[in-house]
């Protein structure tokens, strides 16, 4: 979820354990410069699909703030993000699709494998964990790396142990944190 230009899916692809990887951009600058990357590393990816959609509680459309040179901080959050304080920046329209509904059909082909999602979706994951939560998808998670944004990580640490994860989590600083879990 939020695979900006594909380096962490291009990072993952090198992994012995990983067979497959299921990408979702919903910016379609940063879609399409993904995608280049991976043509240029169609040797080495393991890239089923990529999406030119973002992940949320229900299906919409948003408008985001966009800067080529942060584009590793487009979502909901907009200005929020201490990225854009002195940046101009254009408005993206972007679409979100119900979480559960993409990641069930990810377990439906996953063929018994092991779901890990790696999340960094710069504001949404709260509602993120929201719909997974109560679609009951994340009883069908096994491990979850990932970045949360202003908010703080105790709803989502709370909504993790209550599935049975073991999590671990680190502040970044007052707006961010990395909670890696798993079961």
């Amino acid at each position: 979820m939020g695979a900006n230009i594909g380096i962490s899916s291009l990072y993952f692809s090198t992994l012995d354990c990983v067979d497959k990887i299921y990408a979702f951009e919903p910016v379609i600058d940063t879609f399409n410069q993904a995608e280049y990357n991976f043509e240029l590393n169609k040797r080495i990816h393991k890239v089923a699909s990529i999406k030119n959609i973002g992940l949320g509680k229900n299906d919409r459309t948003e408008t985001v703030l966009y800067n080529k040179q942060s584009k590793g901080n487009v979502g909901v959050r907009g200005v929020l993000s201490p990225s854009y304080a002195n940046r101009s920046s254009e408005e993206r329209d972007i679409k979100i699709v119900e979480t559960a509904k993409e990641i069930q059909t990810i377990i439906d082909n996953a063929n018994g494998q092991k779901i890990m999602i790696k999340m960094d979706c710069e504001g949404a994951e709260y509602e993120i964990f929201e719909n997974l939560s109560q679609s009951k998808i994340l009883d069908k998670i096994d491990v979850i790396i990932m970045e949360w944004h202003d908010n703080g990580s105790k709803t989502i640490e709370d909504t993790l142990l209550k599935f049975g994860f073991n999590v671990f989590s680190r502040d970044l600083g007052p707006i961010s944190g990395i909670i890696t879990a798993s079961k």
